[in-house]
Protein backbone atom coordinates (compact mmCIF):
# COMPACT_ATOMS: atom_id res chain seq x y z
CA UNK A 1 0.00 0.00 0.00
CA UNK A 2 2.59 2.38 1.07
CA UNK A 3 4.50 2.04 -3.02
CA UNK A 4 1.25 2.97 -3.77
CA UNK A 5 0.66 6.03 -1.94
CA UNK A 6 4.94 6.40 -2.71
CA UNK A 7 3.78 6.49 -6.20
CA UNK A 8 1.27 8.72 -5.70
CA UNK A 9 2.51 11.37 -4.41
CA UNK A 10 5.00 11.44 -6.49
CA UNK A 11 2.65 11.72 -9.56
CA UNK A 12 1.02 14.81 -6.99
CA UNK A 13 4.22 16.44 -6.37
CA UNK A 14 5.76 16.23 -9.97
CA UNK A 15 3.05 16.38 -12.55
CA UNK A 16 1.34 19.40 -11.10
CA UNK A 17 4.89 21.42 -11.04
CA UNK A 18 4.96 22.73 -7.29
CA UNK A 19 6.21 20.23 -4.71
CA UNK A 20 9.55 19.77 -5.58
CA UNK A 21 10.28 23.30 -5.74
CA UNK A 22 9.18 24.42 -9.71
CA UNK A 23 9.06 28.06 -10.44
CA UNK A 24 7.33 29.62 -13.65
CA UNK A 25 8.60 27.57 -16.61
CA UNK A 26 11.71 29.52 -18.19
CA UNK A 27 12.55 29.67 -22.25
CA UNK A 28 16.25 28.17 -22.01
CA UNK A 29 18.53 27.01 -19.40
CA UNK A 30 21.34 29.24 -19.37
CA UNK A 31 21.67 30.58 -15.91
CA UNK A 32 21.49 34.55 -15.42
CA UNK A 33 23.38 36.40 -13.31
CA UNK A 34 20.01 36.81 -10.46
CA UNK A 35 19.77 32.90 -10.54
CA UNK A 36 23.83 32.85 -9.95
CA UNK A 37 22.94 34.77 -6.77
CA UNK A 38 19.96 33.22 -5.45
CA UNK A 39 19.74 29.80 -3.18
CA UNK A 40 19.02 26.24 -4.87
CA UNK A 41 19.28 27.81 -8.43
CA UNK A 42 21.14 25.27 -10.31
CA UNK A 43 17.76 22.90 -8.32
CA UNK A 44 15.51 24.95 -9.87
CA UNK A 45 16.46 24.42 -12.98
CA UNK A 46 16.77 20.95 -13.41
CA UNK A 47 13.33 21.02 -11.55
CA UNK A 48 12.04 22.62 -14.19
CA UNK A 49 13.50 20.78 -16.63
CA UNK A 50 12.13 17.69 -15.30
CA UNK A 51 8.79 19.46 -15.49
CA UNK A 52 9.30 20.15 -19.01
CA UNK A 53 10.45 16.95 -19.34
CA UNK A 54 7.18 15.53 -18.57
CA UNK A 55 5.03 18.55 -20.12
CA UNK A 56 6.62 17.09 -23.20
CA UNK A 57 7.05 13.56 -22.85
CA UNK A 58 10.32 13.84 -23.38
CA UNK A 59 14.02 13.83 -21.72
CA UNK A 60 15.15 16.10 -23.85
CA UNK A 61 15.12 19.24 -21.31
CA UNK A 62 16.91 17.32 -18.72
CA UNK A 63 19.39 15.98 -20.74
CA UNK A 64 20.18 19.82 -21.78
CA UNK A 65 20.39 21.00 -18.49
CA UNK A 66 22.79 18.17 -18.22
CA UNK A 67 24.86 18.91 -21.02
CA UNK A 68 25.13 22.66 -20.41
CA UNK A 69 26.62 21.14 -16.19
CA UNK A 70 29.08 19.15 -17.89
CA UNK A 71 29.76 22.38 -20.58
CA UNK A 72 30.55 24.56 -17.97
CA UNK A 73 32.85 22.50 -16.41
CA UNK A 74 35.51 25.42 -15.46
CA UNK A 75 33.08 27.09 -13.80
CA UNK A 76 31.81 24.15 -11.56
CA UNK A 77 33.97 22.50 -9.28
CA UNK A 78 34.35 18.71 -9.89
CA UNK A 79 32.21 17.45 -7.07
CA UNK A 80 29.41 20.08 -7.81
CA UNK A 81 28.91 18.72 -11.30
CA UNK A 82 28.65 14.96 -9.83
CA UNK A 83 26.03 16.48 -7.27
CA UNK A 84 23.72 18.36 -9.37
CA UNK A 85 24.61 15.16 -12.14
CA UNK A 86 23.66 12.54 -9.94
CA UNK A 87 20.11 14.71 -9.09
CA UNK A 88 19.41 15.14 -12.52
CA UNK A 89 19.77 11.42 -12.38
CA UNK A 90 17.08 10.84 -10.04
CA UNK A 91 14.80 13.35 -11.70
CA UNK A 92 15.56 11.14 -14.84
CA UNK A 93 14.52 8.20 -12.40
CA UNK A 94 11.08 10.27 -11.56
CA UNK A 95 10.83 10.18 -14.84
CA UNK A 96 10.71 7.28 -15.89
CA UNK A 97 8.87 6.07 -13.09
CA UNK A 98 6.04 8.44 -13.90
CA UNK A 99 6.01 7.12 -17.58
CA UNK A 100 5.48 3.71 -16.42
CA UNK A 101 9.55 2.30 -17.18
CA UNK A 102 10.27 0.88 -13.79
CA UNK A 103 13.83 -1.12 -15.42
CA UNK A 104 15.07 2.55 -16.91
CA UNK A 105 13.76 4.35 -13.69
CA UNK A 106 15.65 1.68 -11.79
CA UNK A 107 18.75 2.25 -14.25
CA UNK A 108 18.95 6.26 -13.71
CA UNK A 109 18.36 5.37 -9.98
CA UNK A 110 21.12 3.10 -10.20
CA UNK A 111 23.48 5.36 -12.44
CA UNK A 112 23.54 8.41 -9.92
CA UNK A 113 23.96 6.52 -6.81
CA UNK A 114 27.21 5.36 -8.91
CA UNK A 115 28.44 9.16 -9.02
CA UNK A 116 27.95 9.62 -6.16
CA UNK A 117 29.58 6.85 -4.23
CA UNK A 118 32.38 7.36 -6.67
CA UNK A 119 33.52 10.49 -4.83
CA UNK A 120 36.09 9.82 -2.52
CA UNK A 121 35.88 13.22 -0.12
CA UNK A 122 32.02 13.28 0.10
CA UNK A 123 29.87 16.14 2.15
CA UNK A 124 27.20 16.10 3.63
CA UNK A 125 24.87 17.07 1.19
CA UNK A 126 26.59 14.25 -0.77
CA UNK A 127 25.50 11.81 1.90
CA UNK A 128 22.24 13.00 1.83
CA UNK A 129 21.26 12.70 -1.96
CA UNK A 130 22.83 9.29 -1.59
CA UNK A 131 20.54 8.68 0.37
CA UNK A 132 17.60 9.63 -0.74
CA UNK A 133 18.26 7.79 -3.98
CA UNK A 134 19.26 4.81 -2.62
CA UNK A 135 15.84 5.27 -0.47
CA UNK A 136 14.45 5.74 -4.17
CA UNK A 137 15.99 2.63 -5.30
CA UNK A 138 14.27 0.40 -2.63
CA UNK A 139 11.09 -0.09 -4.80
CA UNK A 140 12.67 -1.91 -6.94
CA UNK A 141 15.54 -3.97 -5.13
CA UNK A 142 12.93 -6.64 -4.02
CA UNK A 143 15.12 -9.06 -0.90
CA UNK A 144 17.89 -6.19 -1.14
CA UNK A 145 15.85 -4.05 0.64
CA UNK A 146 17.71 -5.85 3.62
CA UNK A 147 20.79 -4.97 2.65
CA UNK A 148 20.02 -0.98 1.33
CA UNK A 149 17.80 0.22 3.94
CA UNK A 150 20.40 -0.17 6.70
CA UNK A 151 23.00 1.44 4.11
CA UNK A 152 20.76 4.06 3.55
CA UNK A 153 20.07 5.17 7.17
CA UNK A 154 23.93 5.34 7.74
CA UNK A 155 24.49 7.37 4.86
CA UNK A 156 21.69 9.75 6.66
CA UNK A 157 23.70 9.62 9.57
CA UNK A 158 27.34 10.18 7.97
CA UNK A 159 25.40 13.43 6.41
CA UNK A 160 24.03 14.40 9.66
CA UNK A 161 27.74 13.83 11.66
CA UNK A 162 28.83 16.47 8.98
CA UNK A 163 26.33 19.19 9.20
CA UNK A 164 23.93 18.70 12.07
CA UNK A 165 21.78 21.32 10.50
CA UNK A 166 21.24 18.96 7.32
CA UNK A 167 17.26 18.98 6.96
CA UNK A 168 17.31 16.81 4.08
CA UNK A 169 19.15 13.89 5.83
CA UNK A 170 16.38 14.23 8.51
CA UNK A 171 14.00 14.42 5.61
CA UNK A 172 15.47 11.36 4.35
CA UNK A 173 15.33 9.70 7.89
CA UNK A 174 11.39 10.01 8.28
CA UNK A 175 10.70 9.44 4.68
CA UNK A 176 12.30 5.68 4.81
CA UNK A 177 10.72 5.27 8.58
CA UNK A 178 7.19 6.14 7.15
CA UNK A 179 7.63 3.54 4.53
CA UNK A 180 9.04 1.04 6.40
CA UNK A 181 6.32 -1.38 7.05
CA UNK A 182 5.02 -1.13 10.82
CA UNK A 183 5.64 -5.09 11.25
CA UNK A 184 9.10 -4.13 10.68
CA UNK A 185 9.45 -1.22 13.17
CA UNK A 186 8.18 1.55 10.42
CA UNK A 187 6.27 4.95 11.94
CA UNK A 188 8.14 4.83 14.90
CA UNK A 189 10.56 7.87 14.46
CA UNK A 190 8.37 9.44 11.44
CA UNK A 191 7.25 12.84 13.16
CA UNK A 192 10.42 12.83 15.25
CA UNK A 193 12.64 13.13 11.50
CA UNK A 194 10.07 15.04 10.02
CA UNK A 195 9.84 17.85 12.93
CA UNK A 196 13.24 17.75 13.28
CA UNK A 197 13.55 18.70 9.65
CA UNK A 198 11.27 21.27 9.55
CA UNK A 199 12.85 22.79 13.02
CA UNK A 200 15.45 23.32 10.98
CA UNK A 201 16.45 26.83 9.68
CA UNK A 202 17.14 27.64 5.64
CA UNK A 203 20.66 28.23 5.23
CA UNK A 204 21.34 31.83 4.64
CA UNK A 205 23.83 32.25 2.51
CA UNK A 206 23.99 33.18 -1.64
CA UNK A 207 25.20 30.07 -2.83
CA UNK A 208 23.41 29.10 -6.02
CA UNK A 209 25.20 25.30 -5.80
CA UNK A 210 22.72 24.62 -2.53
CA UNK A 211 20.43 21.99 -2.80
CA UNK A 212 16.89 23.30 -1.13
CA UNK A 213 15.02 20.07 -1.50
CA UNK A 214 13.41 18.55 1.52
CA UNK A 215 11.77 21.15 3.89
CA UNK A 216 8.43 21.10 1.48
CA UNK A 217 8.78 17.18 1.56
CA UNK A 218 8.73 17.41 5.05
CA UNK A 219 5.65 19.22 5.28
CA UNK A 220 3.30 16.81 2.68
CA UNK A 221 4.89 13.88 4.64
CA UNK A 222 4.36 14.36 8.15
CA UNK A 223 0.69 15.82 7.96
CA UNK A 224 -0.22 12.36 5.58
CA UNK A 225 0.97 10.43 8.51
CA UNK A 226 -0.67 12.41 10.75
CA UNK A 227 -3.47 11.96 8.72
CA UNK A 228 -2.78 8.07 8.73
CA UNK A 229 -2.33 7.65 12.13
CA UNK A 230 -5.78 9.61 12.92
CA UNK A 231 -4.44 12.62 14.28
CA UNK A 232 -6.34 15.59 12.32
CA UNK A 233 -5.75 18.62 14.18
CA UNK A 234 -2.02 17.68 14.19
CA UNK A 235 -2.04 17.31 10.43
CA UNK A 236 -4.29 20.75 9.99
CA UNK A 237 -1.49 22.69 12.33
CA UNK A 238 0.82 21.26 9.48
CA UNK A 239 -1.02 21.62 6.58
CA UNK A 240 -1.84 24.87 7.56
CA UNK A 241 1.87 25.99 8.44
CA UNK A 242 2.72 24.28 5.31
CA UNK A 243 0.78 26.34 2.98
CA UNK A 244 2.25 29.64 5.05
CA UNK A 245 5.46 28.95 3.42
CA UNK A 246 4.20 26.90 -0.06
CA UNK A 247 1.11 27.93 -0.78
CA UNK A 248 0.95 26.21 -4.31
CA UNK A 249 1.86 23.10 -2.91
CA UNK A 250 -0.71 20.48 -4.41
CA UNK A 251 0.00 17.87 -1.91
CA UNK A 252 -0.84 19.79 1.05
CA UNK A 253 -3.95 21.41 -0.58
CA UNK A 254 -5.32 17.52 -2.08
CA UNK A 255 -4.46 16.53 1.91
CA UNK A 256 -6.22 19.21 3.19
CA UNK A 257 -9.66 18.31 1.68
CA UNK A 258 -9.43 15.28 3.59
CA UNK A 259 -9.76 16.92 6.33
Amino acid sequence: MKNLTYKLILLLFIAFGKAYGFNKLQANYTLTASQKDSIGSIQMEIDNSLSKSLGLNSLKPLEQYSKHLTANEMVYSENSIRYWQAYISYQKAVYYLIQGDQSASEASCDFGIGLLNHNDNKNSEDYALLANLEAFSIQFKGAKVLVIAPRLRKNARKAIALDSLNLRAFYVLGSNDFYTPKQYGGGKKTELYLKKALSIPSKKNTNSFSPSWGREESYALLAQFYLEENFPTKAQDIINEGLLIFPENYQLKILLKKL
